[in-house]
């Protein structure tokens, strides 16, 4: 890969337990990292999903090896939103991580 192609600035966030302003637990996205990326989108498919059309975008985002990233993760670009699906090390110079991720967006 050439380091040209990492041109997308994403940042991965990690679900976590913070503490609200009344001491009570609460989930939240807190930054885990912010890199640059390569996003592929090789295919999109529409399914029909509890009764609402959503399009399906799986997309391929490539960035530099990271340790720690996990499929309970998720990367924001601009304002949208990947869900990881795996994370996968480049078996063979453990430079660069392929990750495969999806994408929602409901039809208005």
């Amino acid at each position: 890969m050439q380091a040209g192609k990492l041109r997308n600035y994403v940042t991965i966030q990690t679900y976590t337990n913070t503490q609200n302003a009344y001491g009570e637990t609460a989930k939240s996205w807190a930054t885990f990292a912010s890199v640059w990326c390569e996003i592929r989108n090789p295919y999109g498919k529409e399914i029909e999903q509890a009764g609402q059309q959503k399009a399906t975008l799986t997309h391929v985002l490539v960035w530099r090896h990271l340790a720690g990233v996990t499929p309970d993760m998720r990367v924001l670009f601009g304002t949208r939103v990947f869900q990881i699906v795996s994370v996968n090390p480049d078996p063979t110079s453990a430079i660069f991580d392929t990750v495969n991720a999806i994408e929602e967006a409901a039809h208005a």
